[in-house]
């Protein structure tokens, strides 16, 4: 693939993929896929972008790219990330934010992300946090994860936030009225 059809994947067409992320432990494998991500509820199956995604195991120094392209799934050995893999690791996409994408993890594997933060939440960078509050608000704005699982993933910060985590928490829950509403030198 080209750069110049990466791109014309992204200008082409309007709107944005969420990439969903099943992880398969007892195979070590990761499991990509994606579809247009919306609000309104029509979503257009046809729709893909070729998408880098951004990974990385907590704690690891090591960040993978794997390209989606289309609308099969991308099965990866974990073990191809970093060269391990144990049942323990947890895997984080989108790492550091660098992708333009929403991130649904399956609920086990959001549950394992929300023991990392409520342990040792300085293992996933302050970036990558940022994208789990704001995918996390969102999704269960949508109704996309429930209650139960939007509970279990924003308490695992105790209260305890970054200046930066909660600036994310507060701009992602208001749809970033708050920005849009200041005299900001950034116009959105």
């Amino acid at each position: 693939m080209t750069f110049s059809d990466v791109m014309k994947s992204w200008t082409n067409q309007a709107g944005f993929p969420v990439i969903s992320v099943i992880i398969d432990s007892s195979n070590n494998l990761a499991v990509f896929s994606q579809m247009m991500y919306t609000t309104n509820g029509e979503v257009d199956m046809e729709r893909t972008w070729a998408v880098p995604i951004f990974t990385s195991l907590v704690g690891s120094n090591v960040s993978k790219t794997i390209w989606l392209e289309g609308k099969e799934n991308v099965s990866v050995d974990l073990k191809s990330l970093n060269g391990q893999y144990s049942a323990e690791d947890v895997l984080i996409a989108n790492h550091l934010s660098y992708g333009y994408y929403r991130v649904m993890y399956d609920d086990a594997h959001w549950a394992r992300i929300a023991d990392v933060i409520r342990t040792d939440k300085e293992q996933i960078p302050v970036l990558s946090r940022i994208s789990i509050i704001c995918d996390v608000l969102e999704f269960h704005g949508q109704g996309l994860i429930s209650d139960s699982l939007y509970d279990t993933v924003t308490s695992a910060w105790n209260g305890e936030m970054s200046q930066e985590e909660s600036w994310a928490w507060e701009e992602c829950a208001t749809g970033f009225r708050n920005i849009k509403s200041k005299n900001h030198r950034y116009r959105i």
